[in-house]
């Protein structure tokens, strides 16, 4: 009997993965607090009255999405006191995003790291498989009653 020919087990294609990492809704959100600080300090009468924080990571590379989240669960989040989604996260309703990232070209001293640990995690990869930039969303909630910009 003749066994059937095996083929070879084709590497996932490059694929960019998007990962929030944010503090436990129990837990203190330093940055946001720091970052409501300022805007009442700036603009004593704005209608911020709450600001949450979520560092993202987008990996770029030829990773299974298993292997992607493995990485996230190992690597980018503590569940004891974090939580992590992919994607994108629902807003809320009166809730402003701004999401702030590196421009290319500009040392990203996160990503760095990152791509060094995904390469140590994943021995097949090398510096020239994985890229990854880093950002911060910031979610300003606001008094719905808040006056227009007029």
């Amino acid at each position: 009997m003749s066994q059937a020919p095996t083929t070879p087990t084709a590497a996932p294609a490059t694929a960019v993965f998007r990962f929030e990492v944010a503090p436990k809704a129990t837990q203190p959100d330093p940055h946001g607090a720091q970052r409501l600080t300022q805007a009442n300090d700036l603009l004593p009468e704005t209608p911020i009255t709450q600001v949450h924080t979520r560092q993202i990571y987008l990996i770029q590379a030829a990773i299974t999405p298993e292997q992607a989240n493995h990485i996230a669960n190992e690597l980018l989040c503590d569940p004891v006191y974090q939580d992590l989604s992919e994607g994108i996260s629902a807003v809320t309703e009166n809730v402003a995003l701004v999401e702030v990232h590196f421009q290319p070209g500009v040392m990203d001293p996160a990503a760095m790291s990152t791509t060094d640990a995904i390469i140590e995690m994943m021995p097949e990869l090398s510096a020239s498989d994985v890229a990854v930039r880093t950002g911060t969303r910031y979610e300003l909630s606001y008094n719905a009653e808040a006056p227009s910009d007029e």
